[in-house]
């Protein structure tokens, strides 16, 4: 407990500047806590970021379901018009980036979020117990050779020259102490450097490749809508659903509408039936409603029906 205190006695005097250190670090050790230290907080932000951007994708995956479903109910109150096909489609493959930007989502907590995660809780934070044992052995080291200094300056009085030799064989201790520890903070910054350059490189790529499969999936849903949407710009104009005279004839007044083709856009169905981003695919139950609505509505968890 005395040992405690003293070290305690001398940190705080070296804070408030009335006391200096006596012993100074190596030059490869002082490198080493300034790098810890940088990791600690680099990699604390860093965590913190990507998992801001994974939530704002769960975030915006919710927003473009919603409208997904808008679009749907909407095309189903404008049936007299190619338009409301456009619509249904646009709803379906906006359902569709949205099951993307979820799955994304999730990939990023696995890749990124994670992993930082344990970082920090396991190789930085052994480092950074190394760090404080290195300081106090430190601390230590210097308290001893104050109290070395203390015996010496009352000169060679037989009664403390017993004193002095114990004391000395005490300084050397800390010493072999200090230094081992010196060497074991930089075994154990080299071991989290390994480990960085190897394992978090393989995080990052597979953070890449999701990103990747992403954009090149949002690209290809939207890309296959055009010929559709070319398609219905491109039909001659059908007659008027509704009569511009009141005074028409029964016969012409109970004429059915023009019925519009159905048309599948293949990207949305085949999206749906499986979504890679990484490991991540759709579920069983996804599967299913697939098989019934020809995608996995949604608006299942919203209480909206298919349209």
């Amino acid at each position: 407990m005395s040992r405690f205190f003293a070290n305690s006695f001398q940190k705080l005097k070296e804070a408030v500047g009335t006391a200096e250190k006596t012993t100074e670090d190596p030059q490869a050790v002082r490198e080493a806590k300034t790098e810890i230290n940088a990791l600690k907080e680099g990699n604390a932000k860093t965590t913190k970021a990507f998992k801001a951007y994974a939530n704002g994708l769960t975030a915006e995956a919710a927003s473009g379901e919603q409208l997904g479903l808008v679009l749907k109910e909407y095309s189903g109150q404008i049936t007299q018009s190619s338009i409301g096909q456009v619509f249904k489609h646009i709803g379906d493959t906006q359902l569709a980036l949205s099951a993307l930007e979820q799955g994304l989502s999730s990939q990023v907590s696995e890749t990124i979020v994670g992993p930082c995660k344990k970082l920090s809780e396991t190789q930085i934070k052994r480092v950074l117990e190394m760090k404080g044992k290195q300081e106090e052995a430190r601390v230590s080291l210097d308290v001893d050779i104050g109290k070395l200094k203390e015996l010496q300056a009352k000169g060679s009085d037989p009664k403390v020259h017993d004193q002095v030799e114990k004391q000395e064989q005490q300084v050397a201790m800390a010493r072999a102490a200090f230094e081992t520890l010196n060497q074991q903070l930089l075994n154990r910054m080299n071991g989290l450097n390994e480990g960085l350059n190897k394992d978090m490189l393989v995080h990052l790529r597979n953070y890449v490749q999701a990103q990747i499969n992403f954009f090149i999936q949002g690209q290809h849903l939207f890309t296959e809508l055009l010929p559709f949407i070319d398609a219905q710009l491109a039909a001659p104009s059908h007659p008027a659903a509704y009569s511009s005279s009141l005074g028409s004839s029964s016969s012409s007044s109970s004429a059915a509408p023009h019925a519009q083709p159905t048309v599948t856009v293949p990207a949305v169905q085949q999206l749906y039936a499986q979504i890679p981003i990484g490991n991540i695919s759709i579920n069983p139950q996804q599967q299913q409603q697939q098989q019934l609505y020809g995608y996995p509505d949604p608006s299942h968890s919203q209480s909206h029906q298919p349209q």
